[in-house]
């Protein structure tokens, strides 16, 4: 017997695609609880409610399609979403064990942790603050040196943004 060598990297992922198990599913698996390996890593729990599965049939390793589902990600509600079910990692939650996630998911609207607080604006990188206070010294322009700051943009209502303004 010849003994055999792995050449490469080792995959991360640990499981199947999301069609490889719905196609073997009673309604395609629509209404039952998925969990991915990546997620275990948190102590919150993480899972995917399937609501719709529509499989491309002529893909080769049925990988493709669209998969919308309920996502609970760290505990937290973030609503029905398109999620990336060609990812093989993919494990079906047996129905006895679905209470067990289901009692340590947090109330809808509550988040996994408090939100980030940032400021508006942000100083001048050391190099750039020195380049603009010789340059307004070389025309002569009168400035303050606190005026010197960046403002610092963040998405406030995106759905898995955690950050607010003081």
């Amino acid at each position: 017997m010849s003994k055999i060598e792995y050449v490469g990297r080792a995959g991360r992922f640990v499981g199947k695609s999301l069609p490889q198990i719905c196609l073997k599913l009673k309604n395609f698996g629509i209404g039952r609880m998925f969990i991915r390996d990546t997620y275990k890593r948190y102590p919150e729990v993480t899972y995917y409610v399937l609501t719709e599965f529509q499989a491309d049939m002529s893909d080769e390793y049925l990988r493709r399609g669209i998969f919308k589902a309920d996502v609970v990600f760290r505990g937290g509600h973030y609503g029905n979403m398109e999620i990336p079910g060609h990812k093989e990692d993919f494990q079906l939650v047996p129905k006895e064990e679905e209470n067990f996630f289901l009692d340590r998911t947090l109330p809808v609207g509550k988040k996994w942790r408090e939100p980030t607080k940032v400021s508006k604006f942000v100083d001048l990188p050391p190099l750039l603050k020195e380049m603009l206070i010789q340059e307004a010294k070389e025309k002569n322009i009168q400035f303050d040196v606190k005026e010197f700051k960046l403002p610092f943009s963040v998405k406030t209502n995106d759905t898995f943004s955690h950050a607010i303004y003081e």
